[in-house]
């Protein structure tokens, strides 16, 4: 039993789906105040930080299997402004469409 091979972790494609569905929850809290009113001043500024840390911690969660330091953070930044450019098309698209607002 000690020369039996070692089964591979498989736990690391379900782990990825995770941090996948983090990259898009800016979008989910940017959508959910395209219709807030009377917000303060701080909000916009906060949504940007938060988006950008959430964006760039899941794309490098995401690439986590890389093994190269230099690769994972060049692939890693460029994966975070995707995500972020993405988010925000996300919000525009469905700021633009009405989708989820209730007519009077």
């Amino acid at each position: 039993m000690e020369n039996a091979p070692n089964e591979p972790n498989r736990s690391g494609g379900a782990l990825r789906i995770l941090w996948l569905f983090c990259a898009f929850i800016p979008a989910l809290i940017g959508i959910g105040t395209l219709d807030a009113q009377n917000l303060p001043d701080w909000v916009g500024p906060a949504l940007l930080v938060f988006s950008g840390a959430c964006c760039l911690v899941s794309a490098f969660g995401v690439l986590g299997g890389v093994k190269n330091m230099a690769l994972r953070v060049i692939f890693g930044i460029l994966l975070a402004v995707f995500f972020f450019i993405l988010n925000a098309i996300i919000v525009v698209f469905v700021g633009c469409s009405g989708m989820g607002r209730i007519s009077p």
